[in-house]
């Protein structure tokens, strides 16, 4: 359980795969935008798709349309997305005191993805549309939802049973890890010029759609060269 949880702030939440995963939902924005577009004769907008096709045939370039294969061959060579915010505990002045911050955080949530992509929008007009939409990601990755093993009983030889909940207070970790160690995430093209110039502009956005302050570490923590 221990070797679980940590897995979310050494992989899974880790700024490198948010960004390749907003990656690989660009492809399959860049189908759905462009109706012409197919993978293997496939229009990607039915569940049965994806079963019929491997990562392989997704994630490669050949007979893909011109954006798309483009975009692919970023991805095949790790060309990703680079950070240009950080949202966090810590990047956000006083966010137990604004209610705005917590709003930002139940953007996670899958329900609220068409609510997240009309940032992106904003975002996108906000910088005169001089970047594509698939360029510029605003990411909120879900907190933590482990099942814990009720059942799970450690047995002591020389004592009582004990219930995994009594060694391991997974609940208690949970509102640890959402409280502090949760990181949404502004990506956009690598270049530190266009990081700093989305990075403001999406402070600036979140800021008045949210009421909340943005402290320099929002940006310390984007390493932007």
């Amino acid at each position: 359980m221990f070797a679980k949880v940590q897995l979310f702030s050494a992989i899974y939440h880790h700024h490198k795969v948010r960004a390749a995963e907003c990656m690989i939902r660009a492809i399959f924005e860049i189908l759905e935008d462009n109706p012409s577009y197919q993978i293997c004769g496939r229009r990607m907008n039915r569940a049965v798709d994806f079963l019929e096709l491997t990562d392989a045939d997704i994630l490669s370039t050949h007979d893909k349309p011109g954006e798309l294969r483009s975009y692919i061959q970023r991805l095949i060579n790790r060309d990703l997305l680079k950070r240009a915010l950080v949202i966090s505990w810590d990047t956000v002045e006083k966010p137990e005191q604004h209610a705005g911050y917590a709003e930002l955080k139940a953007l996670a949530e899958p329900a609220r993805y068409s609510d997240v992509k009309d940032l992106r929008r904003m975002l996108v007009e906000a910088l005169n549309n001089k970047y594509s939409l698939h360029e510029i990601w605003i990411d909120f990755p879900r907190s933590p939802r482990l099942r814990e093993p009720s059942q799970a009983i450690i047995q002591d030889p020389k004592g009582a049973p004990l219930f995994l909940s009594d060694v391991f207070p997974v609940d208690k970790w949970l509102t640890a890890y959402s409280n502090v160690k949760w990181k949404g995430y502004v990506f956009c093209p690598a270049d530190p010029g266009v990081r700093h110039e989305v990075g403001k502009k999406a402070a600036e956005l979140l800021s008045d759609i949210y009421n909340i302050t943005f402290t320099p570490r929002a940006f310390e923590l984007a390493k932007i060269d």
